[in-house]
């Protein structure tokens, strides 16, 4: 049967996304998700993952939002300390240095660990793992702790080459409905429609999917911080409707990366 992993990015962002997740976990088809351990819900997220321990929990490696784990960072951050934004990658003349990036999210994994949580596998915010010569780092880190990753690459065979565990089709759930979802009088079910479409395209031919949600109720850090807010509270209805998650438990296997 094929396997299915549905996991919410940004836990730790904010406590309003933790507690989105959690009933996602708790109330939905919710699988697993991954933690990012310099952003201002990081306790608040690790305290909720211990109370839920069936909950996959993964570290989502960080350069574009928040501040860095370690001090010291001469190309990651701007004159505050902060991470750069994403437009700073953007840019293809942007260059940074490879070892602040490797010790960085070392760095990251090794809070998540010190918190008392083992990483089931790695993906990043906004995909930096796939900018520059991040594949070599994501590479390198994935080895060193044997940990899968997000294979949210246009060249899926970037990992499976060198026998890193990964999924074979990474699933968006706002692909090309984006701007339809301004308009519609019924956006839950434009979003349950587009994400069953995805799934059962990608059921024909891959053995693991990954759904990649971003469940969340709204606070001030999330409405001021991100360029996607609104949109977040449908995936948590979206993950907690009875007829989509009867449709995936009757089709698929629901698991973790630990199970693949």
């Amino acid at each position: 049967m094929v396997k299915i992993i549905n996991n919410a990015d940004d836990f730790g962002y904010s406590n309003a996304i933790n507690y989105g997740i959690i009933d996602c976990y708790l109330n939905g088809m919710l699988t697993s998700t991954t933690l990012m351990p310099a952003m201002p819900g990081f306790d608040h997220a690790v305290a909720l993952a211990k109370q839920n321990p069936g909950l996959g929990i993964g570290v989502h490696l960080t350069l574009t939002c928040g501040r860095p784990v370690l001090e010291g960072h001469k190309t990651l951050v701007n004159e505050n300390g902060d991470f750069k934004k994403l437009t700073f990658y953007n840019d293809a003349l942007t260059k940074v240095d490879d070892d602040e990036v490797y010790r960085e999210w070392k760095a990251q994994i090794d809070k998540v660990s010190a918190a008392g949580i083992k990483p089931t596998h790695l993906d990043s915010h906004h995909h930096t793992h796939t900018f520059k010569n991040n594949p070599l780092i994501i590479k390198k880190l994935a080895k060193e702790y044997g940990l899968p990753v997000r294979n949210s690459f246009q060249d899926v065979s970037i990992l499976k080459d060198e026998d890193i565990v990964t999924n074979d089709i990474l699933i968006d759930p706002w692909c090309s409905i984006s701007e339809e979802f301004k308009d519609s009088h019924d956006k839950l079910n434009l979003l349950i429609t587009s994400i069953r479409s995805q799934i059962e395209k990608g059921s024909l031919k891959n053995d693991v999917i990954e759904v990649m949600w971003h469940p969340a109720y709204l606070d001030i850090n999330i409405m001021t911080g991100s360029s996607f807010a609104y949109p977040r509270i449908y995936e948590v209805e979206a993950i907690q409707n009875q007829e989509l998650i009867k449709y995936i438990k009757e089709n698929f296997e629901l698991c973790t990366f630990q199970d693949i």
